[in-house]
């Protein structure tokens, strides 16, 4: 099938391997930072930005899957629905780190959060509700950000 060697166009593919640069800098800072014995409150607040760039990220994501729904018609309620829930999450996974304080659950809750949205990206490719290229950059975009935030999560 010709569709599943599809690759993606360049602009999307640049700016999606652009986008794991910030996971994987802030990332390898916290662990520098913490192998190095660094202040605390420095490796809090570089793994505290990998949280927050990660909720940015997959809210971004949830919004691509609300424009997908967008694009059927009939509108597929359902997915724009479920679209708002990856922007609910992340929000609540910066509340906890900040409200609570729990930065290493936030973080790892955040990773998994990630792997869901690439379970539910996943059908949408394979309906074709998104270009099967889309599923290439996702693989690569997401294991870097699970990558990451374990990363820091576990020197944190």
């Amino acid at each position: 099938m010709a569709g599943m060697t599809e690759k993606a166009p360049v602009l999307p593919r640049l700016l999606t391997y652009a986008g794991i640069l910030p996971f994987a800098g802030l990332s390898g800072g916290a662990v520098s930072l913490a192998v190095r014995a660094a202040n605390p409150a420095l490796i809090h607040f570089t793994a505290f930005c990998l949280l927050l760039y990660g909720a940015v990220i997959l809210s971004f994501l949830g919004g691509i899957r609300w424009g997908a729904g967008l694009m059927n018609d009939p509108i597929d309620a359902r997915s724009v629905g479920l679209s708002v829930l990856p922007s609910l999450a992340a929000w609540a996974m910066a509340m906890l780190a900040v409200v609570v304080g729990v930065l290493r659950p936030a973080l790892l809750i955040l990773a998994v959060l990630f792997a869901v949205q690439l379970v539910w990206d996943r059908q949408a490719w394979r309906r074709g509700d998104l270009p099967i290229w889309f599923g290439e950059l996702r693989w690569a975009a997401t294991l870097g950000a699970i990558l990451s935030l374990v990363v820091a999560a576990v020197f944190t």
